[in-house]
């Protein structure tokens, strides 16, 4: 999956983790076993750094439940977020 047409003032993460516009985050999701799964993301943005670097999260998936829905259109706004 690929993430472009950032705003302006946006970070990449809680501490504060600059992106610009001109950014794109690119997501691979890999189901590596049963219950677990990597997510690499490779962040690409030519305003804020000097070279594209990437990143792999791993998931543990909570079997017999429903994904929880991530809201990040405006992680600054605790209080409009589900479950916040």
């Amino acid at each position: 999956m690929e993430t472009n047409g950032l705003k302006d003032d946006t970070w990449l993460d809680y501490i504060g983790s600059p992106i610009t516009p001109k950014g794109r985050l690119i997501e691979r999701f890999r189901r590596k076993d049963y219950g677990n799964l990597d997510v690499e993301i490779t962040v690409d943005d030519p305003g804020a750094y000097t070279k594209p670097w990437t990143v792999t999260v791993k998931w543990q998936v909570a079997l017999d439940t429903e994904p929880m829905q991530f809201v990040c259109d405006n992680e600054k706004d605790q209080k409009h977020m589900v479950g916040k």
